[in-house]
């Protein structure tokens, strides 16, 4: 499970979330991933729905790191992936609240092209038990998220999950790759890495700093650290 990105992923690994619509700023964020080996870049859905695979082509390159495309498919599984992989991309999401159907059509393709699934939990109204019928049927990779809408009408963040990560890490086993994230704070890494994420996604942190750079750098120093 997970092949791609336990393999080419040194992990726990932070994944920068670059939901901008600015491409030549998310473009150039990325290229200071260059040189980590603990990072993904994602194409962020604003940028996949503006720019569309040409958004994942620059960003693959720029970075020269695992690259994810949050798709966030919906349906039409097997021809969202064939998208996403033809632009390079390693890694590619898909709603947790879509049919079992479309989620057996993406892991076939993934299997016949070799990236990797990721399902995205996010306003799925059960996500631990989900999550089981996500592990059984051989999802790499799930991903618990707290929506931005939701950060901002509701003030939570994915903080407010970290008790249920801790129950998932502990029911899922570790062939399974868990991803968080929702509003994370620079801070706060440590605190998702010991509730058991593999994957801890940061966007605003990053993306809206001051020295992009030196946040990329700091935050994949405090991954590495664990």
């Amino acid at each position: 499970m997970g092949a791609y990105v336990k393999n080419k992923v040194k992990l726990p690994a932070l994944q920068i979330a670059l939901d901008l619509t600015d491409l030549a700023k998310a473009v150039r964020i990325a290229s200071y991933a260059n040189g980590l080996d603990n990072i993904i870049v994602e194409a962020g859905t604003p940028l996949i729905k503006k720019f569309g695979k040409y958004s994942i082509e620059v960003l693959k390159a720029a970075s020269g790191a695992p690259t994810l495309a949050d798709t966030k498919t919906m349906d039409a599984a097997e021809l969202e992936v064939d998208i996403a992989w033809s632009a390079g991309a390693d890694i590619v999401t898909v709603l947790g609240v879509a049919d079992n159907a479309t989620l057996s059509n993406a892991l076939n393709k993934s299997r016949k092209t070799g990236l990797d699934i990721q399902v995205d939990l996010i306003s799925h109204p059960q996500p631990l038990e989900r999550s089981k019928e996500l592990t059984e049927m051989g999802i790499p990779i799930i991903g618990f998220h707290t929506g931005i809408d939701v950060q901002n009408m509701k003030s939570l963040r994915a903080d407010s999950m970290l008790e249920l990560l801790k129950q998932a890490r502990k029911e899922l086993g570790s062939d399974v790759l868990i991803s968080v994230a929702g509003g994370i704070k620079l801070e706060e890494i440590g605190s998702f890495v010991e509730a058991g994420a593999d994957i801890v996604v940061i966007g605003s942190a990053i993306t809206r700093s001051n020295d992009p750079r030196r946040a990329i750098r700091y935050a994949s120093y405090l991954i590495n650290s664990f």
